[in-house]
């Protein structure tokens, strides 16, 4: 079930709060650390993007859901009713899949995108969705999932399931696909082709690389 935005008093409250807090974290990286003002800013978003974001301080927004997974820290061979359950905040519709569709199945490509975006997700947020997770949240039988999961790894893409954490290590998400055709000189238009994603949600994945590089490279 989708979640809208909780709008009460002590939602509104703990928003102010939380951005009151990131501009008194940019003005001491101005006037204490003598930062620039535009690499502080990128400075306080990456601190709200680690620090404020997880499930349980986020409001699910038009499209989002909270989904309960195993935790990324019990392997795949353990028992479920043995497994770590979290919380986590997974994007199922954005306006994005619909974009740069090819003329292949268009409701194909965009279960794909759906499931790349919210296995990946989940991971980020210490989570791994299962096959039945995913035949659950995108609305179709698990062979349909495995069928999409085994033409994705011949693009050499794995998807961050439960089932193949052993393969996570050596496997590469669309994201990683994304910036290494990029860093090797493929254009962001040809790297979303080959992934089969939208423009935007390439540029984004590369603006959030740059924005990275860019902190790591001690300003």
């Amino acid at each position: 079930m989708l979640k809208v935005a909780s709008n009460t008093c002590k939602d509104q409250a703990r928003r102010l709060q939380i951005k009151t807090i990131g501009q008194q974290m940019k003005m001491l990286a101005v006037e204490g650390a003598g930062m620039a003002p535009w690499s502080a800013e990128v400075l306080v978003n990456m601190i709200n993007e680690v620090y404020f974001t997880g499930p349980d301080l986020r409001d699910a927004v038009e499209g989002q859901l909270k989904h309960r997974c195993v935790s990324i820290d019990d392997g795949a061979g353990k028992p479920l009713d043995k497994c770590q359950l979290i919380t986590v905040l997974l994007t199922l519709f954005d306006k994005e899949d619909e974009e740069d569709l090819g003329t292949t199945d268009r409701s194909l490509e965009i279960r794909r995108r759906r499931m790349l975006r919210i296995t990946e997700e989940a991971r980020e947020q210490g989570g791994l969705l299962s096959q039945e997770d995913l035949k659950q949240i995108l609305m179709c039988d698990v062979r349909t999932i495995r069928r999409d999961i085994a033409e994705l790894r011949t693009r050499g893409i794995v998807v961050a399931t439960r089932g193949q954490q052993k393969d996570i290590g050596p496997g590469v998400t669309h994201r990683s696909q994304a910036i290494k055709w990029w860093l090797e000189g493929k254009e962001p238009v040809e790297v979303a082709r080959q992934i089969k994603h939208s423009l935007a949600a390439v540029e984004g994945y590369l603006e959030k690389f740059k924005r990275v590089s860019y902190l790591c490279s001690g300003f």
